[in-house]
């Protein structure tokens, strides 16, 4: 089973704001409970301060709540199931996969390529090399 838990982390007395760190269980009304996505928050609760026993006591009070989600904790509220993640990493091995069969077909245009155009073209050593070796015929 698992059970709420609820873990005060700051509270700023000047401006009457409390942090805590919530675990709970969420759950969408049309799924089966066993379907439900156990998650962490952080909320931020503004507090009104009250006293109470003719001043001698003080009670604090929520007059505004703002839960704060963490981006891997929304998606298990979109998917508790895991299948869009599941969906994810078959799109992405589609596509792997799909890249190696293009480079494997292809790879013989590339060695044309390599072969019958590259011998046209010159690297930027091969240029020096040849104007180092104009300028030596020019000065012999």
């Amino acid at each position: 089973m698992y059970r709420e838990l609820i873990v005060p982390k700051a509270f700023d007395a000047e401006k009457l704001v409390l942090y805590v760190t919530l675990h709970q269980f969420f759950r969408l009304f049309f799924l089966p409970p066993s379907l439900g996505a156990r998650v962490q928050l952080t909320t931020k609760l503004k507090l009104c301060r009250t006293l109470v026993d003719n001043g001698a006591n003080e009670k604090y009070h929520i007059v505004e709540q703002n839960d704060l989600y963490q981006t891997s904790e929304v998606v298990k509220f979109v998917d508790p199931l895991g299948i869009l993640w599941v969906a994810f990493m078959a799109w992405n091995l589609a596509a792997t996969l799909a890249c190696l069969f293009g480079q494997w077909i292809l790879a013989p245009v590339s060695w044309w390529e390599d072969t019958r155009v590259g011998r046209n073209l010159e690297t930027g050593d091969e240029i020096e090399r040849r104007e180092k070796k104009t300028e030596i015929e020019k000065v012999d």
